[in-house]
């Protein structure tokens, strides 16, 4: 296997590889996409797509669990990631020395940065994915806490050095081209991609219930926008009804992630709420998949997305959607969700009630969905996509 666990670089190292030197015309850095999302797609194009689709590509990924069992034959660096503060300095310690040092030795046609940051300038051409909503929310980052908004700041500032140095941006969607523009204007060269749909169904079967609950699921990680505690302002309004009408949630919080996480977790148990809002843990996907073909609908309260991977899996799955009336939503999703006022928990019940209780609705929104779906992009499509974007 190709693979390597990479504390330093030694001459040795370099002459053992030096073969490869010629070969790679697209260097994919990826060292920072931890994210859901990002992870993800990174993590299909690895396990997905034959190991010929990556002959003259180099993957630079973390070393952590979701990519050290990729299959044999890709040409994949791994380096260590750390837990918080670490995380920061080894970040630090590849992005400005390990990176940069790759690229001038291998050369290649143009680099893609998968997420977002890469302020350094290089003699070569270099796209960058744009997976980061705050970036282009001109308002959203002031209702965060202090601490998050520094963080934001920081993250605003290496964004802007990274458009300094970046030939082309790629974003998800029109919605987030525009928001592109406004905050940053047509300075670069914009390219619209979708993310492509990593898991769903060729066909669907009418739905049937399996279970004496109705579950709803909310497949995120916890982040601001992620909108958690609207979650839980609702469940704590609406709780006698929920267990009246046996509804239950269903929730994805890695209780390790954050320690607002483990806040919020810790508030739903000292609040009596853990049997309505089950927490699963992070899921892979695999599972993810099995909820989406048992639940009875997805709920999706986020504030904002630069795309909506969970909207789309749910789609091609034949999961109904309950979601809020957003650009983001309803770019992708028309009229194939239910839609309630997004700051309104009133008006999320009624619509979670409605589609609970009416068989027919959820059927309507199944099929709509699952046929709406048949326009997103595989995961080999997309990969056809975005070779062509950065090597032509």
């Amino acid at each position: 296997m190709n693979i390597k666990l990479i504390f330093f670089i030694s001459p040795g190292f370099l002459q053992k590889k030096r073969n490869m030197q010629k070969k790679v015309r697209l260097l994919i850095y990826s060292y920072n996409t931890t994210g859901m999302g990002p992870l993800s797609i990174t993590r299909a194009l690895l396990t997905e797509l034959p190991a010929v689709s990556f002959n003259e590509c180099l993957f630079i990924l973390p070393g952590i669990r979701d990519f050290l069992t990729v299959p044999r034959g890709k040409h994949t660096f791994f380096f260590p990631a750390f837990s918080k503060p670490w995380a920061y300095l080894s970040r630090v310690f590849v992005d400005f020395w390990i990176f940069p040092f790759l690229t001038a030795y291998y050369q290649p046609e143009a680099i893609l940065v998968l997420a977002n940051y890469s302020p350094l300038p290089c003699s070569t051409r270099k796209i960058v994915y744009l997976r980061h909503s705050y970036l282009v929310q001109k308002n959203f980052i002031n209702r965060l806490s202090f601490s998050n908004r520094f963080v934001e700041i920081l993250r605003k500032i290496l964004f802007l050095a990274t458009l300094i140095t970046t030939d082309k941006i790629i974003v998800q969607s029109p919605l987030m081209r525009n928001h592109f523009i406004n905050v940053f204007g047509n300075k670069k060269k914009l390219e619209i991609l979708p993310n492509p749909v990593i898991i769903g169904n060729d066909t669907i079967k009418t739905m049937k219930k399996t279970t004496a609950h109705h579950s709803v699921l909310y497949i995120a990680r916890f982040y601001p926008h992620k909108n958690h505690a609207f979650l839980s302002r609702l469940v704590t309004t609406f709780q006698k009804e929920l267990r009246k009408e046996n509804i239950k949630f269903f929730i994805t919080v890695d209780e390790k992630e954050t320690p607002e996480a483990r806040k919020f977790l810790k508030d739903l148990t000292d609040n009596g709420l853990e049997d309505l809002v089950i927490n699963l843990g992070e899921l892979p996907p695999e599972k993810v998949w099995a909820l989406y073909k048992s639940a009875t609908c997805l709920f999706h309260p986020s504030k904002t997305e630069t795309f909506g991977n969970t909207l789309t899996e749910a789609m091609k799955s034949g999961l109904p959607i309950v979601a809020p009336r957003l650009g983001y939503v309803q770019e992708i999703c028309k009229n194939c969700a239910f839609y309630y006022q997004h700051d309104s928990t009133d008006d999320a019940y009624r619509a979670i009630m409605k589609l609970c209780h009416d068989i027919k609705i959820r059927e309507q929104l199944r099929q709509r969905g699952f046929h709406q779906s048949k326009d997103f992009i595989d995961i080999h499509l997309w990969w056809k996509k975005l070779c062509q974007i950065c090597l032509q």
